[in-house]
This record gives structure tokens, sequence and C-alpha cells, in this order.
């Protein structure tokens, strides 16, 4: 009796790593894929997020500075906090801002508040607009008005909305209701996704007349 040769498609898939490597070697073929980060896009736009995290694994191996910050995105998209905050935390040392401002959020969420504060003042040193915004919501929240303002310029001039918005809402409380008007017109012209439509509320209510 002559056996049926097995269906390839009814066979169980390679093992992400096998794929990984497979992947990999045919990604010579292909400029846009010749490296291990571009090919961790790839997998992870097809949904093979095992793939992916393999790829950037050894990008961060290869000293892709942006390696760490997607592998830590893909372990806290997994629920693995403690996996993301270590990968973060190697992406901070390196001097990547993302990873830092990451990390950041991270410790802030489980109530590490100081370690929080370092993390996004590091980011902020770093040029990167998120960690000045969240840095002066964290100062504002305690009382230190005058640091937090810093930061939302900060912020401000790193063209983040919330930054801005946050900044007018500082001035207007202090009476200074022509920079506050400003900084709602910035966060009002802002790509952030909340930020305009708050700002053009703040407008309404700074010119009811207007």
């Amino acid at each position: 009796m002559t056996e049926t040769p097995p269906d390839p498609e009814a066979q169980d898939p390679p093992p992400p790593a096998e794929e990984f490597e497979r992947l990999l070697e045919r990604a010579s073929e292909s400029t846009a894929y010749k490296d291990p980060y571009n090919l961790g896009i790839l997998l992870y736009e097809r949904g093979d997020l095992e793939g992916a995290e393999a790829a950037f694994r050894r990008a961060e191996e290869g000293g892709d500075e942006d390696g760490a910050l997607q592998v830590g995105l893909l372990l806290e998209e997994r629920g693995d906090l403690e996996g993301a905050e270590a990968a973060f935390r190697r992406g901070d040392e390196r001097g990547e801002a993302h990873s830092t401002y990451h990390l950041g959020e991270l410790l802030e969420q489980r109530g590490d508040l100081e370690g929080a504060e370092a993390a996004y003042r590091r980011g902020d040193e770093r040029d990167d607009e998120d960690s000045a915004y969240n840095l002066g919501r964290l100062l504002e929240r305690r009382g230190d008005l005058e640091g937090a303002e810093a930061a939302y310029r900060r912020g401000d001039e790193g063209l983040d909305g919330e930054s801005a918005y946050s900044l007018g809402r500082l001035l207007e409380r202090r009476g200074d209701l022509e920079g506050a008007e400003a900084a709602y017109e910035r966060a009002k012209a802002s790509r952030d996704p909340e930020a305009p439509e708050r700002a053009q509320a703040a407008l309404n209510a700074l010119r009811p007349n207007g």
C-alpha cells in the first residue's frame, strides 16, 4: 500500500528560533531586511511576537541601540513587566532616551516615584520631550511648580502638545493670561491625540467673546 506523502501545510510550524534563522538567511536577498532589527519589525507586523523578540534580541546583541527598547516593548505587551524593565534598563544604560522614558513609566506605574523621576530626568537630559512632560507632571503633583514649569517648557520646545497645554494651565493659574494663550495655541497646533481639543476648550474659556 502506497503511503500518502504528508501535506506540508498540515505539518507543525517550525519553532520561532528556527523560523527566525530561516528568515534571516532569506533576508540576504532583500536590502530592507538584511539586519535583525528590520527583520524584527517584519515579524512583528506578521504577528510573530516570539520571532520578533528573537530578532530584536539579536539586534541588541549586535549593538543596535533600539534593540533593547523593542525587546522591552514586546515583553511589556506580553505582560512580562520584570523582563521589560530589565530590557529598558539595558537601553537606558546605553543612553537610549526612549528606553529611559519607558523605564520611568514602568517605575511610576508600580509606585516608585523617586526612581521614575530620576529616569525622566535622564530622558529629559537626552532631549526626550515625553520625559520632560512626565517629569513636569510629577513635579507639579508634589507642588514644585517652578520645576514643573521649566520641564514643561523644555517639552514644549520639543513640540510636545501635552507639555504646551500643561504649561498654559500653569501660566493661567498664576495670572499670565497672554503666556497661557500662546501656550494653548501651540498645543492646539500639535499632533498629540488629546492636546488640541483640550487647548481649544481652554482658549474658549479664556476668551469667551472671541
